[in-house]
């Protein structure tokens, strides 16, 4: 079969379903990058709260660390007038709400750790949630210098986790490069295929254009045999 004898409708109907097929393509395309813009928009927010979460947590130890040693140095230097019960009841006024502001934060940091990634070794969260469980330990203990450089350490750790969160927004979720660079292959493999059956078909209606030796021969026995029959209704007259 000819491949110019093809009917024109044949190629109507074939160019439709492929532009439905790529419309198809491309609607899903459109689909999954809203889905993952949407994801990293609750990235952005989740690291958004985290560092606040961090921040409010490490400004409230070193707010505790503080009092704490300003009311062992008053229980050890007796003042006037100032008995122990005033001292407590001072220090309760004083860091009810720090205490506070300490376990909600920490609890708020728990939850919105992966436990699964916490569990892994020389990770960022479980980096951090070492750092946040060690600063409390030593507050417990007392320990108000090794508290404060367990805020250092909670900062130090909570920034490369902020960083890792940070370079995936921006590179855009996993989901969303994978659907980016199929797009990506199917506009050029189309282009490409265009270009290549562009290609073959010029070249095959080239071929189709270029005598052959067998019709230059078919065609010069038909001139010949024409001139032959011409001469002949010329002798008859």
């Amino acid at each position: 079969m000819d491949l110019f004898s093809i009917p024109p409708t044949v190629y109507v109907a074939l160019g439709a379903i492929i532009a439905a097929l790529l419309a198809g393509f491309f609607s899903y395309v459109n689909l999954v990058s809203a889905k993952e813009n949407k994801v990293s928009e609750f990235r952005l927010a989740w690291i958004d709260g985290l560092r606040e979460e961090v921040s409010a947590f490490t400004a409230a130890i070193q707010v505790l660390a503080k009092h704490e040693e300003t009311f062992m140095d008053l229980r050890q230097n007796t003042w006037p007038n100032v008995s122990e019960y005033d001292l407590e009841v001072k220090w309760i006024e004083k860091s009810e709400s720090l205490f506070s502001k300490c376990i909600e934060n920490m609890s708020k940091i728990q939850l919105r750790l992966n436990p699964d990634h916490v569990k892994l070794l020389k990770g960022h969260e479980s980096n951090l949630m070492d750092a946040l469980k060690l600063s409390r330990d030593c507050f417990n203990n007392s320990d108000y210098a090794g508290a404060l450089n367990g805020c250092e350490a909670i900062r130090d750790t909570a920034a490369p986790l902020l960083k890792q969160t940070w370079e995936t927004v921006k590179l855009g979720e996993l989901g969303y490069r994978k659907i980016r660079k199929y797009a990506l292959f199917t506009v050029a493999g189309g282009f490409y295929l265009i270009f290549t059956i562009s290609i073959i078909l010029g070249a095959y209606a080239m071929l189709a254009r270029t005598p052959t030796k067998e019709g230059i021969d078919a065609s010069q026995a038909t001139h010949s045999n024409s001139a032959h029959s011409s001469e002949q209704q010329a002798n008859t007259k």
